[in-house]
């Protein structure tokens, strides 16, 4: 295995089956590395592309991985910007129904998690933490 794509052992317990990270964006070596995934099955490989990257999209795209979901960012500056309102809270627990976090998993739609049936799963896994922190 390079270094160009990592196990990502949390993900891989969360999913059940082996998890991948594309981590450094070498396109001959991910091509090389590509080789060593093809006995293993079913995996999954991640890349998280930047939105902007059309080449390097397209470039997936040609050894056969899907785009799956676009995520964003939220970035607010704690120490720039006055405290939020009174009426705001953190808490290190997220307290949630079954029924609650069924829907949740349900809008599951167009992401990862609806192609393996793990949007429950991985919604209970992240409520309760990281199992491996």
């Amino acid at each position: 295995m390079n270094d160009c794509i990592q196990k990502q052992e949390f993900d891989t317990e969360a999913f059940g089956i082996p998890f991948y990270r594309i981590v450094r964006f070498d396109l001959s070596e991910i091509r090389g590395a590509m080789k060593d995934f093809e006995a293993e099955t079913p995996q999954i490989i991640d890349a998280k592309v930047p939105a902007h990257d059309r080449a390097l999209t397209e470039s997936l795209l040609e050894l056969g991985f899907r785009l799956i979901c676009t995520q964003f960012e939220l970035e607010h500056d704690l120490v720039q910007n006055p405290a939020a309102a009174d009426r705001a809270q953190s808490s290190d627990v997220l307290a949630l129904s079954e029924d609650r976090i069924r829907a949740h998993a349900a809008s599951f739609r167009y992401d990862r998690f609806n192609m393996c049936r793990m949007g429950h799963a991985w919604c209970c896994v992240r409520r309760e933490g990281r199992r491996d922190a």
